[in-house]
């Protein structure tokens, strides 16, 4: 468990570094919807270890918003604006 939440953390670096150097707006925007849900899987790694209930609903807001909600509506702004 312990490797799988260091992996995720190293990824989320990797993406982040990734996402700086996009010169594609539709890229980085995927990129940070996986960014998103790494993340938000690393705080349920976390949670489950910890058995925290602030953790659990912190990894679903996480998952709906940053990871659903904001990149759905990014790509519908980028197609209007095509």
């Amino acid at each position: 468990m312990e490797q799988l939440a260091g992996f995720l953390a190293l990824m989320v670096l990797v993406t982040a570094v990734l996402n700086v150097a996009s010169p594609f707006l539709k890229f980085a925007v995927s990129l940070n919807m996986l960014q998103s849900w790494m993340l938000s899987f690393y705080i349920l790694i976390v949670a489950i270890n910890s058995n925290i209930l602030h953790l659990y609903l912190s990894f679903l807001a996480t998952l709906i918003f940053k990871g659903f909600i904001i990149p759905v509506l990014l790509f519908v702004v980028l197609k209007k604006n095509r």
